[in-house]
């Protein structure tokens, strides 16, 4: 694993440390600072440890504060399962998306950081959160240009210690997560969830 894609994993693993301190909330512009209490979204969070980790705005907003689903899958480089890896990220949904995680651990099953309600960010495996969101899953890359060109070299010229300081950006919102449907709790699967076929191995999306 690259030194930047050690630093997402670093950053959303310490989300997860610190997850009492972290409240759900469509918040903009995106908090962009290491400081408790926090109050985000999925497509925040995974903002933010992009920029503690001096990754490119996976959004490519230049960390003006904006973004959601839609600009991550706009944005980003498609990927298919078997490519990815940690610090890459996946999308539940068609366009504009309806949630968004950080790849922890990359394997048959994926280690994901998701922050979709109030009790996150949570570590939990793929095949586990596809009970509670759409079929349509889309892996992206946020280390890899459109045509495939690497960032990770440029992105790690931010430094070695995960940043702490306030990004100044600001700009405008070109719109915000659909997560208005999601369940408040995780605790049985939906109608919908179960006609699907409930959780959805990875294994099993390697030949789509």
């Amino acid at each position: 694993m690259t030194t930047v894609r050690k630093k997402i994993v670093t950053a959303a693993r310490w989300g997860i440390d610190h997850e009492p301190q972290i409240h759900y909330g469509e918040t903009r512009p995106i908090p962009l600072v290491r400081r408790l209490p926090l109050t985000t979204d999925c497509s925040g969070f995974v903002t933010l440890c992009y920029y503690l980790a001096g990754a490119p705005d996976p959004n490519g907003n230049g960390y003006s504060g904006y973004g959601w689903t839609g600009t991550l899958l706009r944005h980003l480089t498609p990927i298919g399962p078997v490519d990815v890896r940690e610090g890459d990220i996946v999308v539940w949904g068609s366009y504009p998306g309806r949630h968004c995680a950080i790849v922890l651990e990359a394997d048959d099953d994926p280690l994901l950081c998701s922050h979709g309600m109030e009790r996150g960010p949570i570590a939990i495996r793929f095949s586990a959160e596809c009970r509670y969101q759409p079929p349509t899953v889309s892996w992206l890359s946020g280390l890899s240009g459109r045509h495939g060109a690497s960032v990770e070299a440029l992105a790690g010229a931010a430094g070695d210690e995960v940043r702490n300081e306030r990004h100044p950006g600001s700009g405008g919102d070109d719109g915000r997560e659909h997560r208005q449907d999601a369940p408040a709790v995780r605790s049985e699967p939906s109608d919908a969830d179960e006609q699907d076929g409930g959780a959805r191995p990875f294994e099993a999306r390697r030949g789509a």
